[in-house]
């Protein structure tokens, strides 16, 4: 159970971790809506195993509102609900469905989200996330840090038609 809810944190962390904000930094972004995970595009270095399936919903996406819930399903079966409601203002909040007392904390560098999750114990997951310049794919470059093992993946989101930006 303790190893699922491990890689259930990297997975939600990488998923929601960092998202790039443009112009628009103030008003809702173009990353709100509903995105899916291409697990055949999953590369890992480590141990993190690749998900069954993944769904982001980003509901808010802004410098002073950031708000999103992941569910992932694993390929033992295992299910992960995890969410986050903070800002995108450096500070560590709350993340929802973690491990207790794990923190997150988002920074806008450039144009690209970055973010850290760190919990209780001293590990850390941080993710640098791009999207795509037709805004329908995002990529996360993660890495993860809960000693002794570390490791590193990549994950491609795609945004869900039923949710196309407007």
């Amino acid at each position: 159970m303790k190893r699922l809810a491990r890689y259930s944190f990297w997975v939600l962390s990488s998923a929601i971790l960092l998202l790039p904000l443009n112009a628009q930094t103030d008003t809702q972004s173009k990353l709100v809506g509903k995105w899916t995970l291409n697990t055949a595009k999953w590369k890992s270095e480590g141990a993190v195993p690749r998900p069954k399936q993944a769904t982001l919903v980003i509901s808010q996406a802004t410098s002073v509102h950031f708000k999103w819930e992941l569910k992932t399903t694993f390929s033992n079966g295992g299910r992960s609900v995890m969410g986050f409601d903070g800002a995108i203002d450096g500070k560590s909040y709350v993340y929802k469905g973690a491990e207790r007392g794990t923190r997150l904390a988002f920074v806008e560098n450039n144009g690209i989200l970055e973010g850290t999750a760190t919990s209780p114990n001293g590990g850390t997951v941080r993710q640098t996330v791009t999207l795509s310049p037709d805004g329908n794919t995002m990529t996360a470059q993660c890495s993860s840090n809960f000693p002794p093992a570390t490791a590193s993946w990549t994950e491609v989101w795609e945004r869900s038609l039923d949710k196309k930006r407007k």
